[in-house]
Order: C-alpha cells, then sequence, then structure tokens
C-alpha cells in the first residue's frame, strides 16, 4: 500500500518539480565541495607561493653573503697594501723581505714559524723576523730553497739583550709558548705596561711587561711579558736582509 503511494506521488509530483527537490537536497553538498576544493586550491597556491618566498629570500641572503666576503676580501687587500706601502715605504726599510707564514707553533712544531721564503729568495740563517716591520718575532734557525725555519724568541732558554724603556738594560730570556722573563733586582723601580725593545739598532718592539713578581725575601724581581703578536693569527712577517 505504502509503496503504491509512494508510486503515485512522484507520477503525480511534475519533473521539473521533483529535479528541483533533488537539487536543492544536493546543493548543500555541492557547495560544500567546492567550498573544499577552492579552499585546498588555495592553500596549495599559498603553501607554492610561500616556498618561492623561502627560495627567492634564501637566494638573496646567499647574495648578501657573497657579497660580503668580496667586501672583506677587497678591505683586506687594501689593508695589506697600505701596510706593504707603509713598511717598504720607510727610509731604509728596501732591505725588508716579505713571506707568508706556512706553518705556526702548536701544528708539529715548537716556538717556531715555517715561512715560504728562502735561499733563491736571498733567506739567510740569523735573518731577524718581524712583523709588522716593528715587531721582533725571531731569526731564521735554517734556509732551505724555497722555505726557512724560524726560532722565536721565547723559545725556552733562549737569551735576548734587551731594554726597558727609560729603565735599564737587562736580558730577557724565552720561557716557550710566547712567553719571556726578566730578572731584575728589586729595588729597579719598573711599572705594568712599560715597553721592552731589543738592545740594538735598530730597536725592535718584544713587548711590554705583563706582571711583576716579587717574593718578600727574594732580592730579585721576576718580570713576565709575551710576544706582541698573536702567531695563530699572523699571516706574513718581514725579514731584516742585514742581520741585527
Amino acid at each position: 500500500m505504502a509503496l503504491f503511494l509512494v508510486i503515485i506521488l512522484i507520477n503525480y509530483i511534475p519533473a521539473f518539480s521533483l529535479n528541483s527537490y533533488i537539487f536543492s537536497t544536493i546543493r548543500p553538498v555541492v557547495n560544500l565541495k567546492n567550498n573544499v576544493f577552492t579552499g585546498i586550491q588555495n592553500n596549495l597556491l599559498i603553501l607554492r607561493e610561500k616556498k618561492d618566498l623561502e627560495l627567492e629570500a634564501n637566494s638573496l641572503r646567499e647574495k648578501i653573503l657573497a657579497l660580503e666576503a668580496d667586501r672583506e676580501s677587497f678591505k683586506t687587500t687594501l689593508k695589506e697594501n697600505e701596510e706593504l706601502k707603509n713598511i717598504f715605504g720607510r727610509k731604509g726599510n728596501k732591505e725588508l723581505l716579505l713571506a707568508y707564514v706556512l706553518a705556526r707553533p702548536g701544528y708539529g712544531l715548537y716556538n717556531g714559524l715555517i715561512i715560504d721564503a728562502g735561499k733563491k729568495q736571498g733567506i739567510e740563517a740569523g735573518m731577524a723576523v718581524t712583523a709588522h716591520g716593528d715587531f721582533l718575532l725571531g731569526y731564521v734557525e735554517e734556509a732551505s730553497d724555497n722555505s726557512s725555519k724560524v726560532k722565536l724568541v721565547s723559545f725556552p732558554e733562549k737569551e735576548l739583550n734587551v731594554f726597558i724603556e727609560g729603565k735599564v738594560a737587562a736580558l730577557a730570556k724565552g720561557l716557550g709558548g710566547e712567553t719571556m722573563q726578566i730578572i731584575l733586582p728589586r729595588d729597579i723601580e719598573v711599572f705594568l705596561g712599560d715597553r721592552i725593545l731589543i738592545n740594538s739598532l735598530p730597536n725592535f718592539f718584544v713587548g711590554a711587561i705583563e706582571k711583576i713578581i716579587i717574593e718578600p725575601a727574594d732580592p730579585f724581581q721576576k718580570i713576565i711579558f709575551h710576544l706582541p703578536v698573536n702567531t695563530q693569527e699572523l699571516q706574513r712577517v718581514y725579514l731584516i736582509k742585514s742581520k741585527i
């Protein structure tokens, strides 16, 4: 009976009404599907745009880093050129030889340097080795054809005649590790920061007083100082042709 009534109703309802009814019933589903699809497309578009922006940002960062590296390299070159001009432009400094550091202390080499110049470049054993043309580092111990070994003045037990500027002449002794020591009578007045130079011409700078040790019963005072440059960061040295 119920089936019969349903059949009668279907036959009675016009076709367009049935279609309208079906459409109105499924329209929310269709709209939901369209909205979901549109949302997915929008999200995919946003993700794609975000990825493109990230790639562009990374590319820009790489370009900026490259430009900064070029700028630093340029600044370093300018600084080196300025140093070379200043050093070799000084009176009497035509006797200087430039060499680059190949090995430093702590890399299988104790209190010494290996430089990239040797006999073929005019290097001889005994030549003084300086940093920046002003600071005495050591002396050439031995020279091969294209490289040389430099012993630092701070080598253990190595002695160097010095004077504390404006004070007194003294004997400095190497303690290793770029450290040196002077022993003076305790009644000689010295101060932290007093400059120490070699006692010969030219008067190369070798350090400044960093520590003064005075023991109550000791008639002497110990003066400690370090080489004025960090050999781990040293890139080039200047050698004096005429031995000092």
